[in-house]
């Protein structure tokens, strides 16, 4: 956790939990005494709310400001936020879908493996198969991803839920393995 000293509503040093603090006149205090709210506010000291951080696969997290919100009696972080560019989300896209289907293959790598080492050693057909999907789904996400131009069109790519309302999304739906692929 993070604290600010407000003063006059104008937010002076930060604080991390775990740092012992000293006072102006030289007291000093350990780190256990910022779980004692009532001490906290004798040395105004506040809890900094965290900011919402963007996805960093979409955005830049830009400058963060903070400003004490007397009512709610914290400091509220404001972070900004930049797009990034088309080529630079459609890098981070294709490393990461990649890295999903290599993830999606690793249950199965030990058959190929073997193969390579027992050239009598067959591969059962549901491996087979279940490899082949994956590879098809894979090409189908680079092929999406590479005909996405805009923005929001790749953003949708990765936010969306399926019927369950778990978060779904062009590239989360590999096939696994004893799934009935």
């Amino acid at each position: 956790m993070r604290f600010a000293q407000v003063t006059s509503g104008s937010i002076g040093k930060i604080y991390h939990t775990g740092m012992g603090y000293t006072t102006p006149d030289g007291t000093r205090y350990g780190a256990t005494n910022w779980f004692n709210v009532d001490w906290r506010e004798q040395n105004n000291l506040y809890e900094i709310v965290d900011g919402m951080r963007h996805n960093e696969i979409f955005y830049s997290n830009g400058a963060a400001s903070l400003e004490f919100d007397d009512k709610r009696k914290v400091v509220v972080e404001t972070i900004t936020r930049k797009e990034r560019g088309v080529d630079d989300i459609k890098k981070t896209l294709l490393d990461k879908t990649e890295l999903n289907m290599k993830a999606a293959l690793e249950s199965t790598n030990w058959h190929i493996d073997r193969k390579t080492l027992d050239s009598s050693y067959t591969i059962p057909t549901d491996v087979e198969k279940h490899r082949k999907d994956v590879y098809t789904k894979y090409d189908s996400y680079i092929k999406n991803i590479n005909a996405k131009n805009k923005h929001d069109t790749l953003l949708a790519m990765m936010i969306s839920y399926d019927k369950d309302g778990k978060q779904s999304g062009e590239l989360w739906d590999y096939p696994v393995y004893g799934e009935g692929s």
